[in-house]
């Protein structure tokens, strides 16, 4: 890797921290087509890099989210089992499963939470919050972890939709549950790919600049105006439900 290869890697690690620390989302829709469409890494290394600088980023966030009592202490627990145990019945389920279908299904999910955080459907975003449930949480999360284990993406671009729709989560609470959650999850995702960054000598540095992003945006998150984090959100939802559709329709790698 030459300077400015290395350079774009860290500033664009670093963008997707702030990012990924004001939205809830791991970041990867940054990461991974920067480390191998700019950078030039293979497929799986450039993911294996991601899950390694979104490690970084959401535990930052969440840390420090919990700190000042963002993070919802009664469901994020339930959505933690039931993201596990959603992604093991998503890789059995994978082989019954028309992943393409799901896939613009969820996009579609994904513009219509897009339409209703910037009001043009269903009002300003979440509307009435939902009374905690332990079945209704294990569900949320175990549909989370299905649909993340069967399209093989972030767990927090699946939840925020899920958070919003389903429980009627104040917006602030939403995103520093999910930065949890992709923590959780994505510290599970990388400890099964960590040797595909064997030689890659400058992936701490990467973590490094991805953690400094996140200490960035989770100190903007709770001082920006709702009406901001709920169009920053928008426009990465809908960046992911773009990539997604995308994908299922063959025409993205």
């Amino acid at each position: 890797m030459d300077a400015v290869e290395a350079s774009v890697a860290l500033l664009g690690a670093y963008v997707a921290g702030i990012v990924a620390a004001l939205t809830g989302i791991g970041g990867g829709v940054i990461m991974v087509p920067l480390f191998s469409m700019v950078v030039g890494l293979p497929l799986r290394v450039a993911g294996a890099l991601s899950l390694l600088a979104i490690v970084a980023n959401a535990t930052i966030s969440s840390t420090r989210y919990m700190r000042r009592g963002l993070v919802d202490d009664a469901r994020a627990p339930l959505y933690s089992v039931g993201v596990v145990l959603g992604g093991v019945a998503g890789g059995v389920a994978s082989e019954y499963v028309n992943e393409r279908l799901l896939a613009l299904v969820f996009s579609a999910l994904l513009f219509y939470t897009s339409m209703r955080l910037v009001g043009f459907v269903g009002g300003h975003g979440s509307g009435r919050e939902a009374p905690p449930s332990l079945a209704r949480s294990l569900s949320i999360g175990g549909l989370g972890g299905v649909v993340a284990g069967l399209l093989g993406i972030g767990g927090g671009a699946v939840m925020v939709p899920l958070m919003i729709n389903l429980e009627g989560m104040p917006l602030r609470r939403v995103i520093a549950t999910s930065s949890f959650l992709t923590a959780v999850a994505a510290s599970a995702a990388l400890s099964a790919r960590l040797t595909q960054l064997s030689g890659l000598w400058y992936a701490p540095i990467v973590a490094v600049a991805a953690s400094a992003g996140s200490y960035t945006g989770s100190n903007l998150m709770p001082r920006l105006p709702r009406r901001i984090l709920a169009l920053i959100l928008a426009v990465v939802l809908s960046a992911v439900g773009v990539r997604m559709a995308l994908n299922a329709l063959g025409a993205w790698p």
